[in-house]
């Protein structure tokens, strides 16, 4: 049995350090229903571990693809068949499975990606050479990286930790995609829902007197969040009317 598990830089937002201000990432969509967001990843984890629990049941050879066709896990056959081995991770199924197997086993993923238009558009490269799912992990990236700023300036502290540095916000970006590169779909969907909650629980312990417009609490909250989801969101907008999506 296969089941494709596909896995996962953006143009330069404006992030910025300017004196003792903490300027964030700059400005997905207008408003994201996180109710419902948490809901249905939360009911796809659900499912995916329903899943696996099944699939331990048989005693066939299970095998997960990522969308090129490169082996990312299995589960051992239980009985006689085909076997292979812990060095088949990471290579291409039609190297595992020579002949016309491997290449019939390539092309049964090909028509399964087809059905699967979710997974298949959150990973398709299209933003340079990010996806949806690299943009949601910079997104995940950034509120982890801000809520312990908020959480200082709620203290009455500097905002940024000393020797922290903002400045260089490609490579700040690119630390973020990658560190989600082997996370699914549903989890990184999941993230999002949870560290902006974690953000906005942060953004509300820091007293009123230092969310003035301006000030660097009000322009974080801003920048990480409205700002941010509306830039990343009229992309994305835009590119699935290009793609009739």
């Amino acid at each position: 049995m296969i089941l494709p598990a596909p896995h996962g830089r953006a143009p330069r937002s404006h992030h910025a350090r300017e004196g003792e201000r903490v300027v964030a990432p700059a400005a997905l969509a207008p408003v994201l229903d996180f109710g419902r967001l948490r809901t249905a990843t939360e009911k796809v984890l659900e499912l995916q571990a329903e899943l696996h629990t099944f699939l331990e049941a048989l005693p066939d050879l299970v095998m997960w693809l990522d969308i090129d066709g490169t082996i990312v896990d299995y589960k051992p056959s239980s009985g006689p068949g085909l076997a292979i081995s812990p060095e088949a991770l990471g290579r291409p199924i039609t190297k595992v499975v020579p002949g016309a197997a491997g290449l019939a086993l390539q092309r049964g993923l090909g028509q399964t990606l087809k059905t699967n238009t979710l997974v298949q558009d959150l990973t398709e490269v299209w933003l340079g050479d990010w996806s949806t799912k690299h943009i949601i992990a910079h997104m995940v990236g950034w509120h982890h990286e801000m809520t312990p700023v908020l959480e200082r300036l709620a203290r009455g502290e500097r905002p940024v930790a000393e020797g922290v540095s903002y400045e260089d916000v490609d490579a700040w970006n690119a630390k973020f995609a990658a560190a989600k590169r082997n996370a699914s779909v549903a989890e990184v969907l999941l993230e999002l829902d949870k560290t902006h909650e974690q953000f906005m629980h942060a953004a509300a312990a820091v007293p009123d007197s230092r969310f003035e417009p301006g000030k660097t609490a009000y322009r974080i909250v801003d920048l990480n969040s409205a700002h941010h989801y509306k830039e990343h969101g009229d992309q994305i907008r835009a590119w699935r009317t290009s793609r009739q999506l």
